[in-house]
C-alpha cells in the first residue's frame, strides 16, 4: 500500500529511508524486484500531472505496489489522503491458495519452518517411503 498526500514541503529533506530490495519468482517464472521499506520509514517522491489527468509511477513505486503494465491500482479517498493499492488478477483456478482456511495452513507452516520443525527429504521416493512409514 503507498500513501500519497497533497502536502508539500520543499524545504524539509529528511535522510532517505533504508530500503531493502528483494528478489521473487513472479507467475511467469520471471525473478521480479520488490522493494521493502522498513516500518516507521517514510520515502517521498513526486510526479507530474499530464494532460487527461495522467501521471507515471516511480519506478520505486511500481515495484513497491508489485505491479506492471496492465495491472489495476484502486485509489481510495481517506482522510484528506490518497492511497494507492496494486491490484493482481488471479486465475479463477489458483483463487483456492488466497482462502482464509489456505493462508492460515500457509502460516502455519511458515512457523513450523521458522522454529525448525519438520523433516527434510533428499527426493520424492524417500518422501513417500516416509508416508507409508506411517
Amino acid at each position: 500500500m503507498v500513501v500519497v498526500t497533497s502536502v508539500t514541503t520543499a524545504s524539509m529533506r529528511p535522510d532517505p529511508p533504508r530500503i531493502e530490495p528483494c528478489s521473487s519468482v513472479d507467475d511467469s517464472g520471471r525473478m521480479s524486484e520488490s522493494l521493502i521499506v522498513e516500518p516507521g520509514e517514510v520515502m517521498r517522491m513526486k510526479t507530474r500531472l499530464r494532460g487527461k489527468g495522467q501521471i507515471t509511477l516511480p519506478a520505486e513505486v511500481r515495484k513497491y505496489l508489485h505491479v506492471r503494465e496492465g495491472d489495476d491500482i484502486a485509489f481510495t479517498l481517506e482522510s484528506g489522503r490518497v492511497v494507492l493499492t496494486g491490484l493482481t488478477e488471479v486465475p479463477t483456478d489458483q483463487s483456492w491458495f488466497w482462502t482464509e482456511g489456505w493462508q492460515q495452513g500457509e502460516r502455519e507452516v511458515n512457523e513450523q519452518i521458522a522454529r525448525g520443525e519438520g523433516t527434510v527429504h533428499g527426493d520424492g521416493d524417500e518422501f513417500l517411503a516416509a508416508l507409508d512409514e506411517r
